[in-house]
C-alpha cells in the first residue's frame, strides 16, 4: 500500500512538473518569437526571402530550438530552417486567426513541442511562423525520476519482502511446516497423532480441525474393519444366492422352451386332425346342399337336410376359429423360438393393401351396416418385406376394426413422408380405453369393458401380439390412438426400400 501511493505521489509530480516545463518552454518560445515579430513580418511583408532566411536561421541557434519555418497569408511555407516543410492546412488556419497553438508532438525521431503562431504588421496578418523546440532534455528528466523510483521502489519492496519473510516464517512457516509432517504421517496410517498449536489465527483454527479429522479417521477405521467384515458376510451370502438364481434362472429358460416346445407340438397336432374335420364338414355339406335340391326327398328330408346343413355350418366356422387361433398359436411360437423364415423382397405396399382388403370381404359380409373405404394413393414407394406377413398384418387390422365396428366405415390409408411408409387403418367403432392402448399388444390381452355380451372379447388376443412382432422385426412402428368412445386408428410404420440394392429376395430366419 505504501509503494502504490508512493507510486502516486511521484507521478502526480512528475506530471506537474512536466506541465509546469511545457509552460515554460511555451513562454520561452513566444518570447523568441516576440523578440524577432518585427523584422519577419517585415521581411514577409517585403517579400525579403534572403533576410527572412537569415533571421529565421537566428533563431534556429538558440538551445534546443529544432526548427524555425515562415508562411504566407495562405499558409503557404516560404523559409524553413531544415530545407523543407509542409504547408499550414485550412483547419490549422483557421485555429491560428484566433489563439496561437503550442501542441505535444513527434518529428524525426524526436519529441517536440510546436509552436505556431500568427505574423502581423501594424496590426494586419502577412503571414505564420512555426517553431520546433526539442524536449529531449525534458523526457531524460523524467527518464531519470522515474528510474530514481524504480530504484527507491524496489529497495522498499526488498526491505518489505525481507520482514515479511521473517514474519511469515515465525507466524506461518513453522506451524505450516509441523502441520505438514503431521498430516505425513496421518498419511502413513498413525491416526494417533495430535497437534499442540493454540495460536488464536487460522493455523490454530486448521490445527484444533486437523486434530478432529484424525480423531474422525480413527474412529472410521474402526468402524470400516467392523463393515468389511459385516459386508465380507454378506457377500458370502449373496454369492450363495447369485448360484440360486442361476440355476433357477436356467430351470426357467429350459420352462420357457418347453412351453414353446409344446404349443408348437400342440398346434401341430391340433392343426391336421382340424383340417380334416373342416375337409369332411365341407363335403358333407356340399353332399347335403346336392340333397336339399334334388326332388327325390319329401317336406321331411328336406327339414332334416337343412338342420344337418346348419350345423355342419357351425362346425366350419368354428373350425375355421379354431383352424384361425392354431395359425396364431404356431405362429408366435415361431416368432419367439427365432424359426420362423422371413422371405424378404420388394413389395409394393398399395397392391399388397388391396389384397388385403379383399381378402376381408368375408368378414364384412357379417357386418352389413360397416362400410370398407380404400384410400390409397396410385403408387408409392415400394418396402422390402415378406408380402405374406405385411398381409397378415393388414388383414388382422382389417378384421379388427370391422368386428368391432357395428355401424360406420373402416378405412385403410398409406402415405409417405421422407423414407417412412405408414399405412393406418381408421375405424368409426367403439373405441379403445387410453389406459389400455398399449396393452393390447401383449400376448393374450383383451380389452374387458363389461361383462355384457355385446361387449365381450373376441378371439384370445394373439393377433395384436403378432402384428407387433412382425413389424418389430423390420425396425418398423406400430400403434393405436383411440378417445375410448369415438373409433380407433392403428398406425404402421416401414422404411423405403434402398433403391441401390440388387437382390430381391432375402431369406433368412430370425
Amino acid at each position: 500500500m505504501v509503494i502504490v501511493v508512493y507510486g502516486i505521489i511521484l507521478t502526480s509530480y512528475e506530471q506537474k512538473r512536466r506541465a509546469d516545463n511545457l509552460e515554460q518552454i511555451r513562454f520561452q518560445l513566444l518570447t523568441l518569437y516576440e523578440l524577432r515579430r518585427e523584422d519577419i513580418g517585415n521581411e514577409i511583408f517585403g517579400g525579403k526571402r534572403l533576410a527572412l532566411a537569415d533571421t529565421l536561421q537566428k533563431m534556429r541557434f538558440v538551445h534546443d530550438i529544432v526548427t524555425v519555418t515562415a508562411f504566407n497569408p495562405e499558409g503557404k511555407a516560404l523559409e524553413d530552417t531544415s530545407g523543407e516543410a509542409a504547408d499550414l492546412t485550412r483547419a490549422e488556419l483557421d485555429q491560428l486567426d484566433q489563439v496561437p497553438q503550442f501542441v505535444e508532438t513527434d518529428y524525426r525521431d524526436l519529441r517536440v513541442a510546436v509552436l505556431t503562431t500568427m505574423v502581423e504588421v501594424i496590426g494586419e496578418r502577412v503571414g505564420y511562423v512555426r517553431i520546433r523546440f526539442d524536449l529531449s532534455k525534458l523526457q531524460r528528466e523524467a527518464q531519470s525520476s522515474y528510474n530514481f523510483f524504480l530504484a527507491l521502489l524496489l529497495t522498499l519492496f526488498v526491505i518489505m519482502s525481507l520482514t515479511l519473510h521473517v514474519i511469515i516464517k515465525r507466524m506461518v512457516i513453522r506451524p505450516v511446516t509441523r502441520l505438514r509432517d503431521a498430516m505425513t504421517r496421518v498419511r502413513d496410517g498413525r491416526l494417533e497423532i495430535s497437534l499442540d498449536i493454540e495460536t488464536k489465527d487460522i493455523i490454530g483454527e486448521l490445527a484444533a480441525s486437523f486434530n478432529e479429522m484424525t480423531a474422525a479417521l480413527k474412529k472410521a477405521r474402526e468402524d470400516r474393519s467392523e463393515a468389511i467384515v459385516r459386508l465380507e458376510d454378506s457377500l458370502v451370502a449373496l454369492s450363495r444366492k447369485a448360484e440360486e438364481l442361476a440355476e433357477a434362472n436356467h430351470r426357467l429358460m429350459e420352462l420357457d422352451k418347453l412351453k414353446s416346445d409344446f404349443i408348437s407340438s400342440v398346434s401341430h397336432e391340433l392343426r391336421t386332425p382340424m383340417t380334416s374335420v373342416l375337409g369332411f364338414a365341407k363335403l358333407i355339406h356340399r353332399d347335403f346342399a346336392k340333397l336339399e335340391r334334388s326332388d327325390r326327398t319329401g317336406p321331411k328330408a328336406h327339414a332334416l337336410a337343412r338342420r344337418i346343413d346348419g350345423n355342419i355350418a357351425i362346425i366350419i366356422e368354428e373350425g375355421d376359429r379354431l383352424t384361425s387361433l392354431i395359425n396364431d398359436v404356431l405362429d408366435l411360437a415361431k416368432i419367439e423360438s427365432g424359426s420362423i423364415q422371413w422371405r424378404d423382397r420388394e413389395v409394393d405396399v398399395v397392391k399388397l393393401g388391396h389384397r388385403a382388403l379383399r381378402a376381408v370381404e368375408g368378414v364384412l359380409d357379417k357386418a352389413p351396416r360397416t362400410r370398407l373405404i380404400s384410400s390409397l394413393p396410385d403408387h408409392m414407394p415400394k418396402t422390402i418385406i415378406d408380402p405374406e406377413r405385411l398381409l397378415q398384418v393388414l388383414i388382422n387390422l382389417l378384421s379388427n376394426a370391422i368386428k368391432f365396428t357395428p355401424q360406420g366405415t373402416v378405412e385403410l390409408k398409406a402415405r409417405c413422408t421422407g423414407n417412412v411408409l405408414r399405412l393406418t387403418v381408421a375405424d368409426q367403432g367403439i373405441g379403445i380405453p387410453p389406459q389400455e392402448l398399449e396393452r393390447i399388444f401383449d400376448n393374450f390381452h383383451q380389452v374387458r369393458r363389461d361383462d355384457s355380451p355385446e361387449h365381450k372379447p373376441h378371439g384370445v388376443g394373439l393377433g395384436l401380439a403378432i402384428c407387433r412382432r412382425i413389424v418389430d422385426h423390420y425396425h418398423g412402428r406400430i400403434w393405436a390412438e383411440s378417445d375410448g368412445e369415438h373409433g380407433s386408428t392403428f398406425h404402421v410404420e416401414l422404411a423405403v426400400a434402398d433403391t441401390t440394392a440388387t437382390d430381391n429376395v432375402i431369406l433368412r430366419n430370425k
